[in-house]
């Protein structure tokens, strides 16, 4: 299995869902300072108790991702050992998009939260932690070599992916 190929191109899908949206966000809020469309003003006790709330789920979110990617990566992935490279790659490719969703998700928060503040120091906090988020959870080759040989090692004890329990991935 050319696991370089898989690797590249879950960094691919990685970057584009995480950086290049990022930075399209920061265009975003760029020229709209630009503009001058929008007015600095004070936010109000919602907009802050909504900045707080945002806070308290990206840290959720974060911690989830982490929990899931290691399970997502070690737990049975394998329908059948007949497609087991094809099926190997295909969850590699999933859990980098999950895994990249979750990170670029907090830049989302961002953007909303600047959008009801007017604040881009918000924005750029929230991609900030986005961004270094994405770099700590991005796929690794080391890590799809790992969850390689996990993946034969349960194979070789008839231990499949249950299609009909996606839960089984957590067990």
């Amino acid at each position: 299995m050319d696991l370089d190929k898989v690797n590249r191109k879950n960094i691919i899908i990685g970057v584009l869902l995480n950086i290049v949206s990022t930075v399209a966000f920061s265009v975003i809020v760029y020229f709209m300072l630009q503009k001058g469309e929008i007015q600095q003003k004070t936010a109000g006790s919602d907009a802050t108790n909504f900045l707080y709330v945002l806070i308290a789920v990206s840290v959720i979110e974060i911690l989830t991702a982490i929990f899931l990617r290691k399970k997502m990566y070690f737990g049975p992935t394998i329908k059948s050992k007949e497609n087991f490279q094809k099926d190997f790659e295909e969850r590699a490719f999933i859990v980098a998009i999950v895994l990249s969703a979750f990170a670029v998700a907090i830049a989302v928060y961002g953007l909303i939260l600047f959008f009801m503040t007017h604040n881009p120091l918000i924005f750029i906090c929230f991609a900030a932690v986005s961004i270094l988020f994405f770099l700590y959870i991005r796929p690794k080759y080391t890590l799809l070599q790992d969850s390689l040989a996990r993946q034969e090692q349960l194979v070789d004890e008839q231990r499949f992916y249950n299609e009909k329990d996606p839960f089984s991935i957590l067990k």
